[in-house]
């Protein structure tokens, strides 16, 4: 797949799959959204009360991904959040 930008929503209460390591080798992920947002790379959906996590803030974090691996956001607190990303493809 090729470089991409995108952005995605992350409702409260759950883990959204924002990229995928099939598609991308690494993504640079920023939130877009008020309030604290989560990221964790796992193979499943992690567990609602994970603590590994890296928290996002507006300056761009980069993942590198490997096959099998997903990266996934939840907001912390009542408000949704959105993230916005920059995938460099495999």
């Amino acid at each position: 797949m090729a470089n991409a930008t995108f952005t995605v929503p992350c409702p409260t209460g759950v883990w959204t799959q924002v990229a995928a390591g099939e598609a991308y080798a690494s993504v640079q992920l920023q939130k877009t959204s008020v309030g604290n947002v989560r990221a964790a790379i796992a193979a499943v959906e992690p567990a609602a009360d994970l603590t590994e996590f890296v928290l996002l803030s507006e300056i761009l974090a980069t993942f590198p991904l490997a096959t099998g691996d997903v990266l996934w956001c939840m907001p912390l607190g009542a408000a949704d959040g959105t993230v916005r990303g920059i995938g460099t493809g495999v």
